[in-house]
């Protein structure tokens, strides 16, 4: 996020009244949370942006790095930016500042670039001590499978101490002993248990397009479940990348112990597998297939967790993404043994992920190609596959498969009908506790989808949506943001039910072929409500009628609004009437049928007109 310093040029009465408003602070504070904030052009005394970062610092809230772009080389600048865990870029200031317009120039047009080194081969930690010697790789072809397997791994350690020289003398090694890799592979499921590595594989969970999932348990009886990749993968160095790329992942996530990940236990590439805890309970897929994921509360449960295990893996000093959100991928602990204190669990961060166009994967299959972003799918010149959008559009999918029950297809997004298709799958689901629910939704999975990387929302502020609409669904009552209010009274009316809403002005529009037009507007900064009813004479009414009735029915509609605790302030003439009105959002919240009824018996007489 590049910043500049906009609120300086408030007056400081417009800028106390913003730092007094908690849904400016909740905003910037988010923005601080969410993002790398490059500052240019603040002082070390600049409220508008400095005195968040000092309450966020006093609240032992840990906001990331964020860069301060300054020639300013003096003490109190170093102070300041150490006090709130700042790092400063300092430039020449020269005449023009072509060194910081350089250095934005470079920022903006960088894309980071999307081959990642191979790395080091992954050895499984279980693997016994390793035979004397090495055996032939004719000879070492005829032992048992476990045997070969804990051969070849130790022998791969041992290359492992080699350095620089590894990888090559590693490609040798997997020339040379092919056959004797391919035996490794080897598990025979009619004849279970049997052990992989030590690990006693008990039963097979699900067989698909990536390989098998077994449940089994380790030597002190704790259960695990053990993913084992097609043999394939071993002669695909895309592939074989992007497992070594999930296997480092994953680690970096156990390491820092991110909530809602599954904790991964080991792991090797001959044959390529990861072992994780066992997580009791359906994947979300599963609870989707089987009708027990139907109401709202349940859904934005679900897409809540999921979305702030993603959030907070972004924001790891590693910045884990995820790149291959399905629901097959999320899980449900717990779901039936603990109905309401079940949890998401996340699995596979970036494990069956590759980049590649639409060749045979052994990963994805055809109906599962509408999970990923376009430029996950085909190449896109200055657009990259390592960027947080890529996530945002996993989730979009994943919500929407929730909603609809079904997958979507590939560049289904793309349809000019996806706005309604999304539209037709929330209305499907009406929401009692908060009727505009299923409408915030429909936005949220259009926004978080769309085509350009650029216009997506990010997961914060996917996060920060799903935030606010499950408030409003657990505690209707308590919610006071006028833009909240707005709609959801729109979508109790009559006259408003069927709106246009503006997420910019934070407004519900209809306008009615009699020339009628209402607008409920939420005004944030001000705490109210805002009310605008406009009639105007649009040629099929009779001269004669509307002189003789326009004038009462305009007092009769401003007089009830009145009455229901709005002020009004109305004008009117022989053809035409305009009344604005407004009331404080928090008291309207207390009753928000009584103030949606309040605005269809204000407008009923100028209806009838």
């Amino acid at each position: 996020m590049l910043t500049t310093r906009q609120a300086g040029f408030l007056p400081r009465s417009e800028l106390d009244e913003l730092r007094a408003d908690q849904s400016y602070i909740d905003f910037i504070r988010s923005c601080l949370y969410a993002n790398t904030v490059l500052f240019v052009g603040i002082s070390a005394d600049d409220l508008a942006v400095g005195g968040h970062l000092e309450q966020l610092e006093n609240l032992h809230v840990d906001s990331g790095t964020h860069f301060w772009v300054t020639p300013r080389t003096d003490l109190e600048t170093d102070k300041w930016a150490e006090s709130v865990g700042i790092r400063v870029i300092r430039y020449e200031e020269g005449t023009e500042h072509s060194e910081l317009g350089e250095m934005l120039e470079d920022l903006l047009s960088f894309v980071p670039p999307e081959d990642d080194p191979l790395g080091p081969p992954i050895v499984s930690r279980a693997a016994a001590p390793a035979l004397e010697r090495l055996p032939a790789p004719s000879e070492l072809a005829k032992r048992d499978a476990e045997t070969i397997r804990h051969a070849l791994n130790n022998h791969v350690k041992g290359l492992l101490q080699l350095g620089d020289d590894a990888n090559q003398v590693y490609e040798h090694f997997r020339r040379e002993y092919d056959e004797a890799i391919y035996r490794a592979w080897y598990i025979n499921a009619q004849k279970l248990p049997t052990t992989l590595f030590g690990y006693t594989i008990d039963s097979v969970v699900a067989k698909g397009a990536f390989g098998t999932v077994y449940k089994a348990t380790d030597q002190g009886g704790r259960p695990l479940a053990i993913k084992v990749l097609l043999e394939e993968i071993r002669n695909n160095d895309e592939l074989l990348k992007s497992f070594r790329r999930g296997v480092r992942s994953m680690s970096i996530l156990s390491d820092r112990a991110v909530d809602g990940v599954v904790t991964y236990r080991d792991s090797s590439e001959i044959p390529a597998f990861v072992v994780m805890d066992w997580v009791e309970g359906p994947s979300l897929q599963e609870a989707v297939d089987a009708r027990q994921l139907q109401d709202w509360y349940g859904i934005i449960r679900c897409s809540k967790q999921l979305t702030k295990i993603i959030q907070d893996a972004h924001e790891l000093p590693e910045r884990v993404l995820h790149r291959d959100l399905r629901p097959s991928n999320v899980m449900l602990q717990d779901f039936y043994s603990d109905p309401d204190g079940w949890r998401v669990v996340v699995l596979d961060f970036d494990l069956s992920w590759h980049r590649g166009a639409t060749e045979k994967s052994v990963v994805h299959g055809s109906t599962l190609f509408g999970y990923l972003a376009p430029e996950q799918i085909v190449r896109i010149p200055g657009v990259s596959t390592r960027h947080s959008a890529v996530d945002s559009f996993g989730l979009g999918m994943v919500l929407f498969f929730v909603v609809s029950r079904r997958h979507p297809l590939p560049a289904e997004h793309r349809h000019r009908v996806w706005p309604e298709t999304v539209r037709a799958a929330c209305s499907a689901r009406p929401c009692d506790e908060w009727r505009s629910v299923p409408d915030r939704m429909t936005r949220l999975i259009v926004n978080a989808t769309q085509d350009s990387q650029a216009q997506r929302w990010d997961v914060a502020q996917i996060q920060s949506e799903l935030r606010r609409v499950w408030e409003a669904v657990t505690h209707p009552l308590s919610v006071s943001a006028p833009d909240f209010l707005a709609e959801e009274i729109a979508t109790r009316t009559q006259v408003l039910a069927r709106h246009n809403w503006s997420e910019d002005e934070a407004a519900a529009t209809a306008e009615l072929p009699t020339g009628l037009v209402v607008r409920l507007r939420g005004d944030i900064s001000g705490g109210r409500l805002v009310l605008g009813i406009e009639w105007r004479n649009t040629g099929v009414h009779q001269h004669r009628k509307v002189g003789k009735w326009l004038a009462p029915a305009a007092q009769n509609c401003q007089a009830m609004l009145r009455r229901d605790g709005w002020k009004v302030n109305f004008e009117t003439d022989i053809q035409a009437v305009r009344i604005y009105a407004a009331r404080n959002a928090a008291e309207a919240s207390s009753d928000i049928a009584s103030c949606a009824a309040s605005i269809d018996r204000a407008i009923e007489p100028l209806r009838r007109i």
